[in-house]
């Protein structure tokens, strides 16, 4: 599990994306938080929003955007230790509200009540890297495995699921044991099983939702055995998993087959520590990551949950790719990025699909970190570097700028 620098940051993007794909552009306000790291933030009043408020600097957390649009946190890593918070950001008023959990209390076991049943007393339990988190149709976030604390108050991957009700503040433990470095249950592929289980899973945020309300997860690391590529879904209405395509064994080479074709053979390696998003057609991507044996990605991957096939997209199929940074905000050259882990996209969904990346590890064994934007754009499958430093740059210092102002100047570190 890759460690980074503990800072807390709202940061907004303003980019405009042509529907001709021309040149885009755009610039960073930083919005809220510190501007130095280790910060010992402010809870304030639990439940009460405030100018005043923000979360202890962090990094490995488990955060959502719900159908409001504002943004969610829970736990992540603390100066080396693990936590249970659970905060609210909201983007119309600029204030942090501490929701739930404990207080600056690190390391905590959680209280998982009865299986099924909500209540307030409820929480997780401590943990980080990696977990995954999804907003439901009916605007309940939920929250799968990671790395961290089990009943037993021993450390290791997770697979718990929970599911939090923002309208009456109450968590459920839904699904999963309470115990660690649980070992998955494939069952038979393709068949739903109430016994089916992922097993304990960190380091793998892939979490989807299809049309029909479904949770898909794909990948990630477990505690014993390695990096998988093996893809799952989770059905809300019969509270079963149900194990869809990939190895049975972790630590699979995949297979690319031919860059752009579709086939049932097609498998990307096995991998942690990617970023994914979800596109207007209902296809799943994932772009990165890396493994324990220092092979680390630039590859982007489209899975379509109605064929149960994936296709190689975009990136290369070797490791450790260097990327191409010819020309800034040039979507007309032949650009693509460096390998990474542990970077973060977001998509804009118009008349086109555009996909936006930023920063990252160079690996789980390097400590290089970037602050590089880019822009994919699945309709033309063509990477635009926006801005940002290119990766001969190593842990570039960024600018901070004033708070609340944009500015061309202003960056990320």
């Amino acid at each position: 599990m890759k460690q980074g620098f503990q800072f807390l940051l709202v940061y907004i993007i303003i980019a405009f994306a042509s529907l001709q794909v021309k040149a885009q552009s755009g610039v960073w306000t930083w919005m809220k938080g510190s501007n130095t790291g280790l910060s010992v933030g402010n809870y304030g009043v639990k439940g009460v929003s405030a100018p005043t408020n923000e979360p202890p600097a962090r990094y490995q957390t488990a955060y959502w955007t719900d159908q409001n649009g504002d943004l969610w946190l829970f736990g992540g890593v603390v100066s080396g230790d693990l936590y249970n918070d659970l905060w609210r950001y909201s983007v119309s008023t600029n204030e942090w509200t501490w929701v739930s959990g404990a207080q600056g209390a690190a390391n905590q076991v959680g209280v998982s009540g009865v299986q099924g049943v909500p209540s307030v007393n409820n929480f997780p339990s401590a943990r980080g890297y990696g977990a995954n988190c999804w907003t439901d149709n009916n605007n309940n976030l939920w929250l799968f495995a990671g790395y961290g604390y089990d009943n037993a108050a021993s450390t290791g991957a997770l697979e718990d699921l929970w599911k939090y009700n923002i309208a009456t503040n109450e968590w459920t433990w839904v699904k999963g044991g309470l115990l660690s470095n649980v070992l998955p249950i494939y069952g038979t592929q393709g068949v739903p099983a109430t016994n089916n289980t992922p097993g304990g899973r960190a380091e793998c945020k892939s979490s989807y939702v299809d049309a029909q309300n479904n949770f898909w997860i794909f990948g990630g690391q477990d505690a014993v055995s390695g990096v998988f590529n093996d893809m799952w879904k989770y059905d809300v209405t019969t509270n079963q998993w149900t194990f869809m395509k990939g190895d049975m064994v972790p630590n699979g080479i995949g297979n690319y087959g031919v860059k752009g074709i579709e086939a049932p053979s097609n498998l990307p390696p096995a991998r942690l520590s990617y970023t994914k998003w979800k596109g207007l057609d209902g296809n799943f991507y994932i772009f990165a990551g890396g493994d324990f044996s220092n092979a680390n990605y630039n590859d982007v991957w489209k899975y379509n949950p109605v064929t149960n096939n994936w296709t190689w997209v975009s990136g290369s199929n070797l490791v450790n790719d260097g990327g191409l940074y010819n020309l800034n905000c040039d979507p007309n050259v032949i650009d693509y990025p460096h390998y990474r882990i542990e970077n973060q996209t977001v998509s804009t969904l118009g008349c086109s699909e555009v996909f936006w990346s930023f920063g990252g590890f160079e690996g789980l064994t390097a400590g290089n970190i970037y602050n590089d934007l880019w822009l994919y754009n699945s309709s033309n499958n063509t990477w635009t570097w926006v801005s940002g430093s290119n990766a001969a740059i190593i842990n570039p210092a960024g600018s901070y700028g004033v708070q609340g102002v944009p500015s061309p100047t202003n960056m990320i570190p």
